[in-house]
Parts: structure tokens; sequence; C-alpha cells
């Protein structure tokens, strides 16, 4: 765990950043001192800044909404930004053409008329808005404008911050706002921290007291999909979510029946060995993998369910709710005694996306090679033959000229023709399916 920064230090550690990130500070600072509007830098950057990482969060924060909008039009001005208010929670969004962008709020208290729902705000003090974020850590504020740099830490973040530790603000946190619950464990595999005991307490009552129903499919899809972005997490956040009551909470008969461990790590073991490079359909992605992990152990109606709360699009319906069964069909094919034909094969591969096809190769060595060769050999095989060719040979248009295509790739797939034989064996084929 890095040393912290101590509070001395950090006019140096301002005059220091990096580009762009130092240039876009300087450009803030003065359009903060010409407007003479004090500005306080919040939040995740300045977690970083004490913990020496590089950070691309520029959250600043104004006493006043006046002031919070006088500052946000002199910036986007400043920085030659795109303007974008969001009167509803007092801030605004200067969104700049490198893809970054500043947000500038009003200081605000919040209040959460249901679990989950989205709060409403009214203007406050720095530290009154300070106090209302999820974690301690993150509830730091470095006054940017006028000089000297000020540290304000009215919860004991900084503290917190060097003992690895997360913790909750007040006892209705996770009540207030459950999403708090998956952004603290990406906190946790980011650097390495832990919830502390109070907080992890509050954790489980508030996921084990429905406090995810109140959450929009939208918002909890769009955590979730952030918790579970790499393959290499996957275990970890698979088993803190057990631990927590998470899957559970997400879906009643996700209890016990989650992924376990090994099975994640069979999964993930076999996508780093597979060579998706080039290949059809592409790498699989961690999120769908994910998806396809909370998927298999459920009965088709609770698919259903699943896809439906996290209000998943048509793709990821798909493969949530068909996806499972796509897998076992295929699998059930490999996994008979004798040999299946190539041309069976792919055809039971064929409608498999990236995540499934990892998921059929994970079932043992048999299967891994079959993936292997369909990757590598059965998907790319194209016949150099084509409709026009047997038309132009007198066959007839219809049906009849795709189904003798069909079987013309099956005999080539199952190395019964070759590339120089299918305008014969198609034309062959034709003649003994059409009489």
């Amino acid at each position: 765990m890095p040393a912290l920064a101590e509070p001395r230090s950090l006019p140096a550690l301002l005059e220091r950043l990096p580009a762009p990130l130092g240039g876009r500070l300087g450009a803030i600072r003065a359009a903060a001192r010409e407007l003479r509007i004090e500005t306080w830098w919040v939040g995740g950057g300045v977690r970083d800044l004490l913990r020496g990482e590089p950070t691309a969060d520029f959250d600043l924060v104004v006493e006043g909404a006046r002031r919070a909008e006088r500052l946000a039009a002199g910036l986007a001005e400043a920085l030659g930004g795109r303007l974008r208010r969001h009167d509803r929670f007092l801030t605004a969004t200067v969104e700049l053409d490198d893809g970054a962008a500043v947000d500038v709020a009003a200081a605000r208290s919040e209040r959460y008329e249901a679990p989950g729902a989205l709060p409403r705000v009214e203007p406050a003090g720095l530290d009154r808005d300070l106090q209302r974020r999820d974690f301690t850590i993150n509830a730091l504020a470095l006054r940017i404008e006028p000089p000297p740099p000020e540290l304000r830490d009215p919860v004991g973040g900084r503290a917190d911050l060097a003992a690895g530790r997360l913790r909750v603000l007040h006892g209705a946190s996770f009540r207030d706002d459950p999403t708090r619950i998956l952004r603290g464990l990406r906190f946790e595999r980011r650097f390495g921290f832990r919830f502390e005991s109070a907080t992890e307490a509050q954790a489980r009552e508030a996921l084990g007291g429905a406090a995810l129903a109140g959450v929009s499919g939208d918002r909890l899809r769009c955590e979730l999909a952030l918790l579970l972005d790499a393959t290499g997490n996957l275990v970890q956040a698979f088993a803190r979510g057990a631990e927590l009551g998470l899957w559970k909470a997400l879906d009643p008969d996700l209890e016990g029946a989650h992924p376990g461990a090994e099975l994640i790590a069979k999964w993930v073991e076999t996508v780093a060995a597979l060579d998706w490079a080039g290949r059809d359909p592409g790498a699989p992605s961690a999120w769908r993998l994910a998806l396809l992990l909370l998927a298999v152990p459920l009965a088709r109606p609770a698919r259903r369910r699943l896809a439906a709360r996290l209000a998943l699009a048509a793709g990821e319906r798909e493969l949530v709710v068909a996806g499972p069964d796509r897998v076992e069909r295929a699998g059930s094919l490999l996994a008979r005694e004798s040999e299946p034909p190539a041309h069976a094969v792919a055809r039971a591969l064929a409608p498999c996306s990236a995540e499934e096809l990892a998921a059929v190769a994970a079932r043992g060595p048999g299967a891994r090679r079959w993936v292997e060769r369909d990757l590598a050999e059965l998907r790319p095989l194209r016949l150099r033959v084509r409709g026009a060719d047997l038309v132009a040979a007198g066959l007839p248009p219809g049906p009849g000229i795709r189904r003798a295509l069909e079987r013309t790739r099956e005999a080539r797939l199952d190395a019964r023709i070759g590339a120089g034989d299918e305008l014969r064996f198609a034309l062959q084929s034709f003649e003994e399916a059409e009489g």
C-alpha cells in the first residue's frame, strides 16, 4: 500500500502533476481566480492524489448554486468544452474534446425518499456535502483556489485511506443507495482495501432486507458491469458477492446456486488459453461471461426473470435466457463416447457466442480440442462454389440449391471431399435429393 502524501506536501504535488492533468488544473485555477470563486477539488481525484496515483477525476465543489453555475460556464469557455447542466442535482459537466470531463457541483445535502431512489438535493455547506458521500476515503476536499491549498477531512477519510479501510459515513448509507455496496466491492479490488466490520454488517443487512429492490434495472446493470469488468476479477467478485448476500438479493434462486470459485476459475483459464485473435466470434467479454455464469445454474423462468431485472438489451438477454441451453446441447454432444462427425459439431457450436464456446471448452480436454478446431477450421470454412455456379450449371433456382450447398459444406467439414470437388458433389447431391 503506497505511503500517503502529507498535507504540507500538497502544494508541491499540485505543481508536479503530469500533463495534461497539470495543464487542466492550471486552467481551472486561473478561471476560478478570475471569477473570485473559492473552488474545492473533491472525491476520488483527491484520494488518488494523496495515494500518489494517476487520476482522471476532476470533481469540483463550490459553495452556492449561482457561483457553481458561473464557474461551470467560465470553465467551458476557458477549456473549450461543452457545458451540460443537471439542474435537479445542482451539478454541471464540462465535456472536453479529448473525452475527459470536469464536473462542477454546488455543495449540497441529499435526502432519499425511498431506498435505492435518486436523491432530492438542496444547497448546503462544504462539510455537509462531504458527509453525504459514499465512503470516508471519498469525503476529502482540497482547496485549489485561492492558495494556499487546504485539505478538508471532516470524517477521518485520510486515516481510513492510510489503514486500507472502507467505511460508510452513517448507518443508513447502504439503505439509501445500495449501489454503494457494489462500488465498495470495486474499491476493495482496486485498492486492496476491505470493508470495516460495521460497514460490512450494514451491507449484509441492506442486501438481506431487499434494499436492491428499489434500484432500477439500468443502474443495477451498470454497477454490476463495472464490478465484473475483467476476467481476472471474476473469482474474487463472485466470492465477495456471495459472502455479502449479493447474488441472493439479485434473485432468490441464486442462493446457493451461484457459480463457485472452481467453475469460474476453469472458465477464466479456458478463455485465456484459447486463441481468439482474428477469430469469429471474437474474444469473450468479462461482463457477458459473468452473465452466463449467473445464468447457468438457473432454470429458464429464473433466467428470464434475471434478464428482466437487469433490463438487459436483446443480445445480453438472449445470452442469459438461451445460452445455457446451447452450452448444454453442445457439451452433451461432445461428451458422447463415439466421436461425432465434424459437421455435427460445427452445427452445434455455430449459434454459440464466444462466452458459450468458452463454457463448452471448459468441460474437458476433448471439448476444448473441438472448440479450438471450430475456431481455427470449422467456422472459417467457406465454399468456393456458389449458388450462381449451380444455376449456371443448369439447376433451377430455389431451396434445393441451398440444401445442396449445405450438404456440400458438411462433406468438406468431414473431409469427405476437397475444395476441387465441391461443384461435382453439389450437383450430385442436388440430383439425389430432388430425384
